[in-house]
């Protein structure tokens, strides 16, 4: 695991990790280093986005630890940032990590009820075994509404679904230095899923309730508003209407988001553009987003549920689609009925082909309501690796697998990676 970058999530903070070995040595407990009584490892190989997770809910007293060179972590105590998928970068001979996730606000405590101040989020590394108390650490920080526990729809978890901005950290992969927070803001619950970086390009994705706003190059900002708000002025998201996909109800109702793509620069973070897409009157997702190599263009997989007047249940399509780099318009959309949402995408450069993993469910449950019929898949469900091309969509092949991956806001599994020539066809 010598060169993995790694990902520790804690209940109250994100924690990025460099992971060297793990060795036997009683002296050190995760309890003292990192003052945690629950901790989730996710391993994350940014070479070919291999996850692997372990999870204790006691501080961790085995024989050790792991040894790592570095950690960084959000210092807030009420605020914190979950940690949803990562991509990784080089410069020369510099690289980089990009953890992007969402920010749940809620930074001053004593913030009045019922109203919405300015504090300050921070991230602060790196720290170390022989520098647990990061007296070498440098920080960073980013403006940020906080909200108060009564703004916005309840969460079970505790605060609002107003809190949830997309965010996403760059930290110098070598030395566990913070670089820069990115946040893109805005009224409801908004959620990252998708990262990608090529170059200078960062492509960023999710779903949101309300708005969302983003900073762009000429200096001016731009705003979408969810489809389902026909107040575009003042209007805000149903706090009815706010979930994490696929959690409260998988066949009905699970809110009416829309999703979201942002391609911004990669060392300011200010935008290029910003679209609302795909959009729905029920629920739709850009899971997973890629840069190609022709023209920087994006591309973009996931889902769009729609539910029509008198219907007991929602439909759910995977869709794929290339996004323009100069605009973010559509440049073509392939909609895959038979899938109920496209999980996760890979770009080959080589033959400028995209393969994609899928299920025919909307969640990896089997619901006999909601799951798809694909002529492929004579079971409950199916897991559907596809290769299509990054010319105009079409579907080259595709295989089928039994059984689905559960996927979802925290759940995001299903992934797949393009190996080298030499591996075979």
């Amino acid at each position: 695991l010598s060169s993995s970058h790694n990902i520790l999530r804690t209940n109250r903070s994100l924690i990025l990790l460099r992971l060297f070995l793990c060795v036997c040595d009683k002296k050190h407990s995760l309890s003292t280093i990192m003052k945690t009584t629950t901790v989730a490892l996710l391993t994350a190989l940014h070479a070919t986005d291999i996850v692997s997770a372990t999870t204790t809910t006691t501080p961790y007293k085995a024989c050790a630890i792991p040894s790592f060179e570095w950690a960084t972590y959000s210092t807030s105590t009420t605020a914190r940032m979950y940690g949803m998928r990562a991509a990784y970068s080089a410069d020369g001979d510099a690289g980089f990590i990009y953890a992007a996730g969402f920010v749940k606000s809620t930074i001053d405590a004593s913030t009045p009820a019922g109203m919405a101040s300015m504090g300050k989020f921070s991230m602060q590394g790196p720290y170390s075994l022989d520098d647990p108390s990061g007296t070498q650490s440098k920080t960073v920080s980013v403006d940020m509404k906080s909200y108060t526990t009564d703004q916005g729809a309840a969460e079970n978890a505790g605060g609002t679904w107003g809190q949830y901005e997309v965010g996403v950290a760059k930290i110098d992969a070598a030395t566990g230095i913070p670089l820069k927070l990115f946040t893109w803001e805005g009224d409801g619950l908004d959620e990252t899923t998708g990262v990608a970086v090529q170059g200078n390009l960062l492509a960023v994705s999710g779903h949101f309730t309300g708005n969302l706003t983003a900073v762009l190059k000429d200096g001016t900002s731009s705003t979408i508003w969810n489809s389902n708000i026909d107040d575009t002025v003042g209007g805000v998201a149903d706090n009815a209407d706010q979930f994490h996909p696929n959690t409260k109800d998988v066949s009905g109702d699970s809110g009416v988001d829309d999703g979201f793509v942002i391609l911004a620069d990669a060392t300011t973070g200010i935008a290029d553009w910003i679209v609302r897409y795909p959009e729905s009157n029920k629920d739709s997702q850009v899971i997973d987003v890629a840069i190609e190599t022709e023209a920087s263009n994006i591309l973009a997989a996931g889902y769009r549920c729609y539910q029509d007047d008198g219907a007991e249940f929602k439909t759910c399509d995977g869709i794929v689609a290339m996004l323009s780099s100069s605009d973010g318009s559509v440049m073509w959309e392939s909609v895959l009925p038979q899938l109920g949402a496209v999980v996760r995408l890979k770009y080959d450069p080589e033959d400028h082909s995209v393969y994609t993993t899928g299920t025919t469910t909307f969640s990896g449950f089997d619901d006999s309501d909601n799951n798809k019929s694909h002529p492929y898949c004579a079971h409950a469900s199916c897991s559907v690796v596809m290769r299509l091309s990054a010319s105009d969509g079409s579907v080259e092949w595709e295989r089928t697998l039994q059984g689905s991956p559960r996927w979802g806001v925290f759940g995001q599994n299903g992934g797949g990676g393009v190996g080298a020539a030499a591996g075979g066809p």
